[in-house]
């Protein structure tokens, strides 16, 4: 397993066990981060999300600085699924990068609370 899908893998298995805290970005509202230790990691939807089709998918890794390491995105492009071009993300990357976007929104939204929330007044007036 290369570097940075065992990051990748690291990032899914902790945020599927709520160890990590994810938050929204004030300015991009597709974007959610995470800060370990010295280390930010932001994971980001762009493209067509409005209109149904699928999102890419990009994350980022910053230092201490703030400074832009590492840059994993998602692709439909076959050559890249193959994994035979940097920075773009494998099939089984793309995958993982779509399921770690999908818990950190859930987790910087709280919405399991909102949720939980909503289904209790949907109670309380039957």
């Amino acid at each position: 397993m290369d570097r940075m899908t065992q990051i990748l893998t690291g990032l899914v298995e902790r945020s599927e066990e709520g160890k990590l805290n994810w938050h929204t970005t004030t300015t991009e509202p597709q974007t959610m981060l995470a800060v370990l230790g010295e280390v930010t990691v932001v994971i980001s939807a762009s493209g067509r999300i409005l209109s149904g089709g699928k999102p890419t998918y990009q994350l980022h890794i910053l230092d201490q600085e703030g400074r832009t390491v590492e840059v994993l995105k998602s692709s439909d492009d076959l050559e890249s699924l193959m994994g035979s071009r940097p920075g773009l993300a494998t099939l089984e990357q793309s995958k993982a990068l779509e399921r770690l976007f999908e818990m950190a929104r859930r987790s910087a939204y709280d919405i399991d609370a909102t949720l939980d929330e909503l289904s209790k007044q949907l109670e309380a007036i039957r």
